[in-house]
């Protein structure tokens, strides 16, 4: 009943009707205990969406070091024998993308078949969707928490990507962002890795992700 009511104030452009529908829903799911087994799908899911955002964004800086370092081949002649190595580990890199990719969207598409329904689906099926969105300072706010990109002025999050993979996505950073790399002066991602506790900035971008780009992202 309450999915009908919501679907037929959508179809009419009254959001913020079908918001507060939905909110009465949920009271009465928690009598249920539907409210645990949606929750965990919703953050299983935005783990798969954030999981491949961070792959393309890997791919991307793969790839830039590739041409960058092969630029530098074709103006002086050769590389250094550590950069030769350096140039093959790339390649090597960009080789094995597309078996990462395989296995990131088969995952996300194979929990995206055994979704749930209830009241809190049909909230993160609006934010999907771009009824429904976060404002642009909560975004930047989260992207900062996690040292991304708008907490310096190199525009990076409000640019198109520039992926071969999918074209014209826009984005905020992950650790696999090649201004955050450079920024941070490493070559891995080690030290990124305790802000993987700041979950909700994390999902946060997830679900900015998925409004702004839409089918773009599948």
């Amino acid at each position: 009943m309450f999915a009908r009511i919501e679907q037929y104030l959508l179809d009419h452009g009254c959001v913020e009707s079908a918001v507060k529908v939905q909110n009465t829903a949920k009271i009465f799911e928690i009598f249920y205990r539907s409210k645990g087994p949606q929750k965990k799908w919703i953050n299983r899911q935005l783990d798969n969406e954030i999981a491949r955002m961070a792959m393309i964004q890997y791919e991307i800086g793969t790839d830039q070091k590739r041409l960058e370092l092969e630029k530098r081949q074709k103006f002086n002649g050769d590389l250094t024998e550590e950069e030769k190595n350096e140039l093959e580990g790339h390649k090597a890199k960009m080789a094995s993308y597309n078996k990462r990719w395989w296995f990131l969207n088969q995952k996300y598409h194979s929990h995206l078949f055994n979704k749930p329904k209830g009241s809190y689906i049909r909230e993160f099926d609006l934010y999907q969707n771009g009824y429904v969105s976060y404002t642009q300072e909560e975004v930047q706010r989260a992207c900062k928490a996690i040292g991304g990109c708008c907490a310096y002025d190199c525009g990076c999050c409000y640019r198109e990507r520039e992926s071969s993979r999918k074209p014209g996505l826009f984005m905020h950073c992950r650790e696999g962002c090649i201004c955050c790399q450079r920024r941070r002066n490493q070559r891995d991602t080690t030290e990124i890795l305790d802000l993987e506790r700041n979950q909700r900035a994390w999902d946060i971008m997830a679900y900015d992700y998925c409004s702004i780009n839409l089918e773009k992202r599948l």
